[in-house]
């Protein structure tokens, strides 16, 4: 078990890292942060401890096995299916969904602006076309929504658990290109685009 200390949430940080990697992902510091602060707090709930003590009953085992449940959700998105296709499981608030739309937009552009920086004209041709289908499919299952409740006033978007995983996937390529160097195509602050990606990440994970 790692010792507790002022620093305990930056080793967990790396441990999740590292067990992330070895299954192909990545994922912003403060994303994996808000993970390990929600299942602290989780644990402190079901000991009926507080969250310092909850801290020393965590192992690295326990991240490991963390990072190993969130690569395989992230793995869920059910390739070559149309997400409209795909029977509902789950109901995500309406401004979650408003978030995703406006990340994924930016997820468009940061591939985009990535193909640029390789000057791969055929690339520049593709990219950003996986995050644009994904905004349209959102787009259209909130139209499905708003009709099958028959009112304007939706405040939950009923999608398949393979839309959060597609869109989760989506965004975690949008951190990759940040961290390569794309910028915002509108000139905005990268470090900004970060923080939001990760909160909808959070946000993202949270509704599964």
């Amino acid at each position: 078990m790692v010792s507790p200390r002022n620093n305990w949430s930056d080793e967990f940080i790396d441990v999740f890292l590292d067990e992330a990697r070895r299954h192909g992902l990545t994922a912003p510091r403060t994303t994996v942060a808000g993970i390990i602060d929600r299942h602290t707090a989780q644990v402190a709930l079901r000991l009926g401890v507080t969250v310092n003590t909850a801290r020393t009953r965590i192992s690295e085992g326990d991240i490991r096995d963390m990072a190993r449940e969130a690569s395989a959700g992230f793995a869920k998105g059910e390739p070559g299916q149309e997400l409209l296709d795909i029977p509902v499981t789950h109901t995500v608030p309406l401004a979650v969904v408003a978030r995703t739309l406006a990340c994924l937009a930016a997820t468009s552009e940061l591939a985009i602006t990535a193909a640029a920086a390789r000057l791969d004209r055929e690339d520049i041709g593709h990219a950003g076309g996986k995050a644009t289908a994904l905004i349209a499919a959102w787009s259209l299952m909130i139209e499905r929504t708003a009709t099958d409740n028959d009112h304007d006033g939706v405040l939950a978007v009923a999608v398949p658990e393979a839309a959060i995983h597609r869109a989760l996937r989506e965004l975690a390529r949008a951190t990759v290109h940040l961290d390569a160097g794309a910028l915002p195509l509108d000139g905005g602050d990268p470090d900004l685009l970060r923080a939001a990606l990760g909160d909808n990440i959070t946000a993202l994970l949270g509704e599964l």
